[in-house]
């Protein structure tokens, strides 16, 4: 979802002289701490796709002040697990103003050193959705539950999330069950969330959020200046595949009979004038109706062989002989086959398989696809990314904090000066201290 930029702040970013600002805030135990002073370089890059984002920071280690073993007050700040944001900013009129551009929790560190340079730390961190992808959860079954109240114990209850830190847009689908055993928290929830076409992610801030699959028709940001470009790149390419399919939830049971068969020969001897015969269904465990009994031994009047029952696994026949002849008999009937289909579609473009052929499928199972329309629309829309990834183009831009992965850009080629749409799938920011920072997003060229 899109920052909003004050009036102030869209003033600041016209200008031919930009006055930057990076603010790093740690929070060590809860409380706010700023290292920023000491920050070297920065770098952030955050996807629309289900992974996490990433940051790493190069800071200054003067006299080992953030070293974990040191007393400088410090040595906390930036240790593993510390909760950690970055803002971008401009100063404006309004004074320093800033946006958050990535939030997360420090993965690792490492201390570097070269004669002559003092030390610096390099400091990696996952943004929030690296830890729920880490953290797995059993949960209790769910029944007639909305998809939102799920998602929501999941992070809130099971993860610890803060509810300030949890904002779902309302999603009008109730799931019938549900149940997760030793799954990632990230991964049930982006299974939820991608049966009623939404995708689930955190935001700069660190909010959980749910957006849409499928690309919104209206441009977040009109990038009309040729001045905001720094570079640009095409990339043409192959799909990664040509065919989508969408394996979804078990529908009920559908009963399928099979043709005529002689399943069971019997012989029957050594009673005296009629006996009663239980022959079970074979093989073991099949099922059987429209059972037949017919004789293979020829009958006099006086005999008779009858089926008397049809029971669950077997049946019953009734053989009358007055002088207790050895008599054969044959059980004949249409096998029962009970079989749980899933709701499935497939969908593919002629044009795609001209490119790569029909080896390239993009296979998603996911449960909790429901109905044909769901597996349809997801299917549709899976398809419409692949056609999507024909073109592929990078644009480097002067800063832009604004920008979140999913947005939808409207950027002119450089080369032709037509206007076209960009999907924003990566969105990193780079800054260096003495350098110019700036915006690189990296998506694809929408049809529309």
């Amino acid at each position: 979802m899109a920052q909003q930029l004050t009036e102030t702040y869209r003033a600041a970013m016209a200008q031919p002289v930009r006055r930057p600002r990076v603010v790093v805030t740690a929070y060590p135990q809860g409380t706010p701490c700023d290292p920023s002073a000491d920050l070297v370089a920065c770098g952030t890059e955050r996807t629309w796709e289900q992974q996490a984002g990433t940051a790493t920071l190069t800071v200054a280690n003067m006299n080992g002040r953030y070293d974990p073993s040191g007393l400088s007050g410090r040595e906390t700040w930036l240790a593993v697990g510390t909760r950690v944001e970055i803002a971008h900013g401009l100063v404006t009129d309004a004074g320093v103003e800033t946006l958050p551009v990535f939030t997360g929790e420090v993965e690792s560190v490492t201390a570097n050193y070269r004669r002559g340079e003092g030390e610096t730390l390099t400091v990696r961190l996952l943004d929030l959705a690296g830890r729920f992808a880490q953290q797995e959860c059993t949960t209790r079954l769910f029944s007639n539950t909305p998809v939102n109240d799920i998602v929501q114990e999941l992070f809130t209850t099971l993860g610890g999330l803060p509810g300030a830190q949890l904002w779902l847009d309302p999603v009008a689908h109730t799931v019938a069950q549900a149940q997760f055993v030793e799954e990632t928290l990230m991964d049930a929830g982006a299974l939820l969330m991608q049966a009623v076409g939404r995708r689930l992610y955190f935001d700069a801030g660190g909010v959980l959020r749910n957006g849409p699959l499928a690309p919104a028709a209206i441009v977040d940001w009109p990038l009309g200046d040729s001045d905001d470009y720094l570079a640009f790149t095409f990339d043409y390419g192959r799909p990664s595949a040509s065919r989508v399919v969408v394996t979804g939830a078990l529908q009920a049971p559908v009963c399928q009979l099979g043709s005529v068969v002689m399943w069971q020969e019997v012989t029957v001897s050594n009673y005296n004038y009629g006996t009663t015969v239980d022959v079970p269904f074979h093989p073991s465990g099949a099922k059987f109706t429209d059972v037949t009994v017919t004789p293979v031994t020829t009958l006099a009047p006086t005999e008779q062989v009858v089926l008397y029952s049809v029971n669950g696994d077997s049946i019953t026949v009734k053989v009358l002989s007055p002088g207790g002849r050895t008599i054969t008999f044959q059980c004949s009937g249409r096998q029962v086959y009970y079989t749980t289909p899933h709701i499935a579609t497939t969908v593919d473009d002629p044009n795609l398989i001209a490119l790569c052929g029909y080896g390239r499928v993009r296979e998603v199972t996911n449960a909790f696809v429901d109905t044909q329309d769901a597996a349809d629309t997801l299917a549709t829309t899976l398809l419409a990314h692949l056609w999507a990834e024909r073109l592929r183009v990078t644009v480097r831009l002067r800063a832009h904090p604004g920008i979140e992965p999913g947005d939808v850009l409207q950027v002119t080629n450089p080369r032709t000066g037509a206007a076209v749409k960009l999907h924003a799938m990566t969105v990193g920011y780079t800054c260096r201290r003495g350098a110019e920072e700036y915006t690189t997003v990296d998506g694809v060229l929408l049809p529309w």
